[in-house]
């Protein structure tokens, strides 16, 4: 099976949709939902760019339960989310109403890119955006992931938020009234040292957040470099997951 990583099992996908398993084989058996069959007792597995798409059509059909997830309020955004997608238009689209929104007086927006940044320049610029005049202006920091999340070529999640909260004490001495901070996470998949401890690092990440309701911060993933394994996991660890069709609330 052509990226097996990728897939998630029946109880993983209900999960994912906050369905029963019986919908699931309801939607799969008349063809409304895809699923794939492995091994000798054919099991289902669900590829996860399929269950996002199903997602939005998923509240209107037969038989979901009551209190299936429901979309999150773009005027109630969430302090810690995360963005799921499978190409370099799709990452934009589901960041650049976070990345817009935090372009007024007051604002602030640190980036932490993986290997590249040409991308966002790109990005900038077909929105009329000049990158080196928003770094000039002190609204735009950018920071690869061997000066953050791998300095000294290594993962450790304490050094990771003793810089987050370097990050924030600073906005905060100069005024910043509202901050983004946003990281692709595709870093974590090059077997460096300490990467393990990612989703842990989530975890970590969203209980020093509560109590900063002027802080947005967004976790990119990748799906083309993410296990099903980790996907799921940023689902159930981050309060709100953004999807090519919506917000909608994680798993935890």
């Amino acid at each position: 099976m052509a990226n097996k990583d990728r897939y998630l099992t029946i109880a993983q996908a209900a999960e994912f949709l906050n369905v029963s398993k019986t919908s699931l084989r309801r939607w799969t058996n008349k063809g409304a939902l895809q699923c794939y069959r492995i091994g000798s007792r054919n099991e289902r597995r669900f590829l996860i760019d399929d269950l996002m798409a199903f997602m939005p059509a998923s509240t209107t059909r037969e038989n979901l339960p009551q209190q299936s997830r429901q979309t999150v309020s773009q005027r109630e955004l969430p302090g810690h989310l995360c963005t799921q997608y499978s190409s370099l238009e799709e990452q934009w689209a589901l960041l650049k109403p976070h990345f817009l929104s935090h372009l007024d007086e007051g604002t602030r927006i640190v980036y932490l890119y993986d290997d590249n940044k040409s991308h966002i320049h790109a990005w900038l610029s077909e929105e009329g955006l000049d990158t080196a005049l928003l770094q000039a202006a002190g609204t735009l920091r950018l920071i690869p992931a061997a000066q953050s999340y791998l300095k000294d070529g290594h993962f450790d999640t304490q050094r990771m938020l003793d810089f987050w909260d370097q990050v924030i004490t600073a906005a905060r001495r100069d005024g910043v009234k509202r901050l983004l901070l946003t990281g692709e996470m595709a870093w974590s998949t090059r077997g460096a040292l300490g990467s393990g401890e990612l989703i842990r690092y989530e975890a970590a990440l969203d209980e020093i957040l509560r109590p900063n309701p002027w802080i947005t911060v967004v976790c990119q993933y990748d799906l083309s470099a993410f296990s099903a394994e980790v996907v799921f996991q940023s689902l159930c660890t981050h309060p709100s997951v953004q999807l090519r069709h919506g917000m909608v609330a994680g798993l935890g």
